[in-house]
């Protein structure tokens, strides 16, 4: 279960401003259509905020969403070794 493996997640090595990598995977999912998240600030550092508004969610919805989120995050990571190789 992804869930479960939240815990292993790194920084990417290929990006020093985080919250700008952040706002590109936040852009992405948005416009993937899969995944829409609101975001904030914390400290001056960029956060997302997880608004869940549907009451017959489940685990199996939740797994999904980060099921989306560590694909999405493989695939800005993926672009950006590319460029780095242009």
């Amino acid at each position: 279960e992804i869930r479960n493996n939240i815990k292993d997640w790194k920084i990417p090595d290929f990006e020093t401003d985080l919250d700008g990598f952040n706002l590109r995977l936040r852009e992405a999912l948005r416009k993937s259509g899969k995944i829409m998240l609101n975001y904030g600030y914390i400290n001056k550092a960029f956060a997302f905020r997880l608004v869940i508004t549907n009451g017959d969610m489940n685990m199996v919805d939740i797994d999904t969403f980060f099921q989306h989120l560590t694909d999405e995050i493989g695939n800005l990571e993926k672009e950006n070794l590319l460029a780095e190789l242009n």
